[in-house]
């Protein structure tokens, strides 16, 4: 396998750090630390220099904006839940299918249950939402760098397919066009760089995740 056999403890903290934020501008309540740096480390580790520069360019954004908690809080506000005429839906069936709770949503909560990864009752959001997607990759990335650690290759192998499938057929089809939209239409300087991050890393670990497949593969046969 290849020296960076571990890519995966580095992905899996980049799909939580964006699930995190999303429930945490949703919340209003925003870290003091973003932690820009590790996630630029984790994204020059995985092998995608450009979106760990990216990163560090979004820290400067961060440290050079005035009241940079409350300025993003009206923004994401405005962008995603009815500060202009269409807010941008952070649901995928809305994308995938033409409207909110499609059929969509239930192939994808169905998925989470084949992977006895349900997101917890008090969550009310649907299972589609963006913030839970991710953390289902999360989920999945770190049972995949454990069953590694653990010489269970098989199993960090069928982790790591079942993330493939789930980018390919529920995240990739509709995350990247929230992505395309809120940088067209976002007023802060932040959310372009926050958007084209999620939006590389959906695009980008597909041929990450691709390639750390194969290793799996190679030592399995």
């Amino acid at each position: 396998m290849q020296k960076h056999d571990n890519r995966s403890e580095a992905r899996a903290y980049i799909y939580t750090w964006f699930s995190e934020k999303f429930i945490a501008l949703a919340e209003q309540q925003l870290p003091d630390d973003w932690e820009t740096e590790t996630l630029a480390e984790a994204f020059d580790y995985i092998g995608l220099p450009q979106l760990g520069a990216l990163a560090t360019e979004m820290a400067s954004q961060i440290n050079q904006t005035p009241a940079f908690s409350e300025a993003i809080i009206k923004e994401h506000f405005r962008l995603f839940f009815g500060g202009q005429e269409e807010p941008i839906p952070l649901f995928g069936s809305w994308w995938i299918d033409g409207g909110f709770d499609g059929p969509s949503t239930q192939m994808v909560f169905e998925v989470y249950e084949q992977h006895e990864l349900t997101p917890h009752e008090d969550i009310q959001w649907l299972p589609d939402h963006i913030s839970i997607e991710l953390e289902f990759l999360y989920s999945l990335a770190v049972r995949e760098e454990q069953a590694r650690e653990a010489g269970e290759i098989a199993t960090a192998l069928a982790n790591a397919t079942a993330q493939l499938e789930f980018l390919r057929q529920f995240v990739s089809p509709w995350v990247p066009l929230v992505c395309q939209r809120a940088i067209q239409q976002a007023q802060e300087e932040f959310f372009p760089l926050f958007c084209q991050l999620l939006q590389g890393m959906v695009t980008e670990d597909q041929v990450v995740l691709s390639d750390i497949i194969n290793d799996y593969q190679q030592t399995l046969s």
